[in-house]
């Protein structure tokens, strides 16, 4: 498996579909565990948004957006009664339910607490499985550039953790913004599992996104034949800084230290 992932950074075979060479194979295999990750972590509500237990046989649980006495208030519809994940509703944008399926849209408080659980889903349950299996991408395909240090792992791992929150942030948002849209100033019904579709397509749009934003920026500054983005930029802040301190340390230190040639 290690091995796999070695080689699995280089070019994707993608070039008419992805000219921008972002989605390789690890990237590609990074997605998949990131979607199995959501649907682990929300399964309960994903499972029950299906429901076979109604006296009309098999339905999808749907959601509908109604303004109650001038709040925001959401109603399912297509649940049987032994369904104990959703009831008839009449749920706020700051409710439980709400806040993990919709992103709390609805209320700004809500939709911004909705924003930072989100970022901190990233780091907890299957969710954290899926970010640690990206950061094992980044040390295998490190470890197979005999071009780079330890100062490009550094700045890669900590590029990986920074996308990670953004891109999080950032789905949530766009979800929270798209909900509001088609079920509030449309006024449309929405199925419940559609919601979880659609928050695996935007998450998979903002990572690939994310990247290419990531490589462009990383162009822009290093020049256009590097293609590590901004863990390029920092991994060479990195060691500028760390040479200019160690000779400065010596130098004040009056040290008579120097370093073996080999």
């Amino acid at each position: 498996m290690w091995n796999l992932l070695k080689k699995g950074g280089g070019d994707s075979g993608l070039a008419e579909l992805d000219p921008n060479n972002i989605a390789t194979r690890n990237w590609l295999l990074g997605q998949l565990a990131g979607v199995s990750a959501y649907v682990g972590d929300n399964w309960k509500w994903l499972r029950a948004s299906l429901d076979s237990k109604t006296h009309t046989g098999f339905r999808f649980v749907k959601a509908k957006i109604h303004r109650v006495n001038g709040k925001i208030r959401y109603y399912f519809s297509g649940y049987s009664k032994s369904n104990l994940v959703f009831g008839p509703g009449g749920f706020g944008p700051g409710h439980d339910r709400i806040m993990s399926i919709f992103g709390g849209a609805g209320k700004a408080n809500s939709a911004f607490k909705a924003t930072a659980a989100g970022v901190v889903g990233t780091f907890k349950g299957n969710a954290l499985i899926s970010f640690i299996f990206g950061s094992a991408s980044a040390m295998a395909e490190w470890q197979d550039d005999v071009s780079k240090d330890g100062y490009d792992l550094a700045a890669s791992l900590l590029t990986t953790i920074v996308k990670s929150i953004f891109s999080a942030a950032v789905t949530v948002v766009i979800v929270t913004c798209l909900v509001l849209l088609i079920m509030l100033v449309f006024g449309a019904s929405m199925s419940v599992v559609a919601v979880g579709a659609l928050t695996i397509g935007v998450g998979v749009a903002v990572s690939y996104g994310t990247d290419y934003l990531d490589k462009k920026l990383g162009k822009m500054v290093m020049g256009e034949s590097h293609n590590d983005g901004l863990a390029a930029v920092l991994a060479e802040h990195m060691r500028q800084s760390v040479h200019y301190h160690w000779s400065y340390l010596k130098k004040k230190l009056l040290w008579n230290y120097e370093e073996a040639v080999f």
